[in-house]
C-alpha cells in the first residue's frame, strides 16, 4: 500500500513539474488614437481573446507558441486594421510596435 502512495506522490510531482515547464509567450503593442480603439482581438484558428488597453497599450500574456491575427476593431471614423501573421514563440514577447489608425 506505501509502495501505490509513494508511487502517486511521485507522479503527481512529475506532472506539476511537466505543466510549470511549459512556457508561454506574450504580444504587445501600441494602438493610436485610443479613442478610436473598440475593441482589441487576437485571434488563432477558431479561437478568438478580446484583450483590454490602456491608453492604448496593450499586452497579451500566457499565449501558446503560434502565429496570430491582431485585429484592431476601430470606432468611425477610423476603419478596422489587421495583423496577420504574428509569430509568437515560448519565453518571448512578440512587440508589434505601433498601429496607428487610418480615417476612412
Amino acid at each position: 500500500m506505501k509502495n501505490i502512495a509513494y508511487a502517486s506522490i511521485i507522479v503527481f510531482f512529475c506532472a506539476s513539474f511537466a505543466f510549470k515547464a511549459a512556457n508561454s509567450g506574450a504580444i504587445q503593442g501600441k494602438i493610436s488614437p485610443p479613442e478610436g480603439i473598440a475593441e482589441i482581438l487576437v485571434i488563432a484558428g477558431t479561437d478568438t481573446l478580446k484583450v483590454p488597453h490602456q491608453q492604448g497599450n496593450f499586452e497579451v500574456k500566457s499565449l501558446k507558441a503560434n502565429t496570430y491575427t491582431v485585429h484592431v476593431k476601430a470606432i468611425a471614423p477610423y476603419q478596422d486594421y489587421i495583423l496577420n501573421d504574428v509569430a509568437v514563440i515560448d519565453s518571448a514577447t512578440t512587440t508589434i510596435g505601433q498601429i496607428k489608425l487610418l480615417p476612412k
